[in-house]
């Protein structure tokens, strides 16, 4: 059983008690009453446009009768129900944001690095996964790049009680049931509201998906910084920067040869 009052200020820990697991709690805001508590962190809107009742959110996720479908945005949730003593977690729906898990001790997080430090073994490289990346550039579903450590699936949300993962469908509909019926500026109308004024930027490759996107952003009244990552002589830096220009922006360009001091070497 998990001592709610025995969490470490900083961190989720698990029901194992053995390792920390997650990340500092800065990073996430935390509302709780006598039943919950909920960890978030990113942004979250309502398709309707009303604010989020994290409260009544964690009481539809706990019944398994939330729709998922309902909310847009990127963000990671975490929910600790103090009445059946169980953890529930999920990513976003559109598969921007994890998080992690190690079944076979136990542990979740939404830091990798922090999972893999923990195992008791030396880390075997998945090598099917591995493949999936190098053809692909991204893995899909649960896989990631070590043996026994899985990544929430954004179809999915997941349940944390006595030592066991159980996964649920979050009922997600069908791209052909959804395509042609909403307008993107009325999906992007509530997430714009749910930022606000936080600062907010957009990646701009100058082709047709971050010209649409920007237009619609234009037309809503909101202008975003303007990124993208690429070598200085890319062909999409010429396009681009001629967005920005319109937009009267101006383009960073991440150079991926330029790495910080924390760059992760494999």
């Amino acid at each position: 059983m998990i001592d709610c009052e025995g969490l470490l200020p900083d961190f989720w820990i698990t029901q194992k008690n053995k390792y920390p697991a997650g990340i500092p709690a800065e990073q996430y805001e935390r509302d709780e009453d006598e039943r919950f508590i909920i960890w978030h962190s990113g942004v979250m809107a309502r398709y309707d446009r009303k604010k989020v009742n994290w409260q009544e959110l964690a009481e539809l996720a706990v019944s398994e009768n939330l729709v998922f479908s309902d909310y847009l945005g990127w963000y990671k949730i975490v929910i600790y129900d103090k009445k059946s003593v169980c953890w529930l977690f999920f990513g976003d729906s559109c598969g921007s944001q994890y998080l992690f898990m190690d079944c076979a001790n136990a542990r979740f997080s939404d830091r990798f690095l922090t999972l893999r430090a923990a195992l008791d073994a030396p880390a075997e490289v998945d090598m099917p996964a591995l493949t999936h990346m190098i053809c692909r550039g991204t893995l899909f579903g649960e896989s990631t790049l070590i043996k026994g450590l899985t990544k929430t699936d954004c179809g999915s949300y997941y349940f944390f009680r006595n030592g066991i993962f159980e996964r649920r469908s979050k009922h997600l509909p069908l791209f052909s049931e959804t395509e042609g019926k909403k307008d993107l500026k009325d999906v992007l109308l509530p997430i714009t509201e749910a930022i606000g004024d936080k600062k907010a930027c957009a990646v701009c490759t100058g082709g047709t998906d971050s010209r649409t996107v920007l237009a619609a952003l234009s037309a809503l009244g909101k202008t975003p910084e303007l990124v993208l990552t690429a070598h200085r002589d890319n062909p999409d830096v010429v396009p681009a920067a001629a967005v920005a220009r319109c937009l009267g922006r101006e383009l960073t360009v991440l150079d991926p040869e330029k790495r910080d001091d924390n760059w992760l070497e494999t």
